[in-house]
């Protein structure tokens, strides 16, 4: 009987123990009871700091039964502080919050041009230093009122989640121009002196698409903001920009209109780029070689011409979009294609001592001594090529 009554106490005990541990949970929030913020803006003026803050009802962006959607307006709200620093806005901000705000589902990152030419990356020190703030956001920059940019839903009425805000890896696979960058990488990029910083520059588009018969504004690429290490930048628009691709080894596709100045004979679909870059030294200068190999599907046949016609067209354009954006590089102080990078793994002492550590720009309308570009196009969309 003794044993028996020892027994049950013992277990009793440890029953008890097992129960310990979850008084852990009772000082925790409920999920119902916050706000979760999915992007962030940041504005710089007057030495004072805007903080804009896009959350959105996540009950109206689950899909219902029949697929429909609640109508943006209902589901995305837009928050505003102020403060003569980033954590002084954000505090401003929840004087009026209602709920216990969560920063830790934030997807985006959108910085006015201003701020970003003011303060670069001092911005994302900044912003990193909240414990709560994740690496893997898209970061962006843009010369038009954030609160425009998160308002904007997409198509069918969903919210912005749907956007190229929050999901930008869809509309780069099909045209990839300009790739999305991820804060990590932006990060990286402005440790290393060697390397240009790049940000795509999103905006608003109020003509492209319709709602049945009125102009609806959808999100678009507008161009990009560079930064050098020597703090030289430029923001340019998509059509200064056109040929910025072309010597990227990770772009998915993008199309060519091989023309003349009179005539345009086909549309390419160009991928599986093959980029070689070779850095020299030559009488203390630095020279670059550089091999660029494409395949090509030819969409659309405009204009009779010849296979090889068509082809040394193609990459006459092509090598002329290159130099193109290489000029504007020179001009600005600026190293849009990134090849002081491999000249540096190459040359390191002499990268250190020529450019004062990546301080002092070196490249010139010369530094680029041959540019051999190759297409192939081995068929025409689904069929083998005929053109002879």
């Amino acid at each position: 009987m003794y044993v028996t009554k020892c027994t049950f106490l013992l277990k009793t005990i440890l029953l008890c123990t097992l129960f310990l541990p979850l008084t852990a949970c009772w000082s925790s929030i409920s999920i119902q009871d916050q706000l979760y913020i999915s992007a962030m803006g940041i504005d710089y003026k007057d030495e004072q700091f805007t903080i804009y803050a896009q959350m959105f009802d996540f009950n109206s962006i689950s899909r219902s039964e029949g697929g429909a959607r609640s109508s943006p307006e209902e589901s995305t709200f837009i928050g505003k502080g102020y403060g003569k620093t980033m954590n002084q806005a954000v505090f401003n901000m929840y004087q009026t919050s209602q709920e216990h705000v969560e920063w830790g589902h934030m997807g985006a990152v959108v910085v006015t041009a201003k701020a970003m030419e003011q303060l670069g990356s001092t911005i994302v020190e900044r912003l990193y230093r909240s414990p709560s703030t994740r690496y893997n956001t898209w970061l962006y920059v843009t010369e038009e009122p954030i609160e425009q940019i998160f308002a904007t839903a997409s198509f069918f009425n969903m919210t912005s989640l749907f956007t190229i805000l929050h999901n930008p890896t869809g509309n780069y696979e099909q045209n990839s121009i300009f790739p999305p960058t991820l804060m990590f990488k932006y990060i990286v990029n402005s440790n290393e002196n060697d390397r240009i910083i790049y940000v795509p520059c999103i905006g608003i588009n109020n003509s492209a698409w319709l709602q049945s018969d009125k102009p609806i504004g959808v999100l678009t690429v507008k161009g990009a903001y560079f930064e050098s290490s020597a703090k030289e930048t430029g923001l340019f628009k998509r059509e200064q920009l056109k040929g910025i691709q072309w010597l990227d080894e990770k772009f998915n596709r993008v199309t060519l209109t091989v023309q003349n100045e009179e005539t345009a004979y086909a549309n390419l679909t160009i991928f599986q780029p093959k980029i070689k870059v070779k850095p020299l030294l030559k009488n203390g200068e630095v020279k670059f070689k550089i091999t660029a190999k494409y395949q090509a599907i030819m969409q659309e046949y405009i204009e009779e011409i010849s296979y090889e016609e068509l082809v040394k067209l193609a990459e006459d354009q092509v090598k002329k979009e290159i130099m193109s954006i290489y000029t504007l590089g020179i001009e600005n102080k600026l190293d849009l294609y990134s090849l002081m990078h491999p000249f540096r793994m190459k040359y390191p002492k002499q990268w250190v001592t020529m450019t004062d550590r990546g301080d002092n720009f070196i490249l010139n309308e010369n530094s680029i001594e041959s540019l051999d570009v190759h297409i192939r196009i081995p068929s025409n969309g689904k069929y083998k090529r005929r053109i002879q």
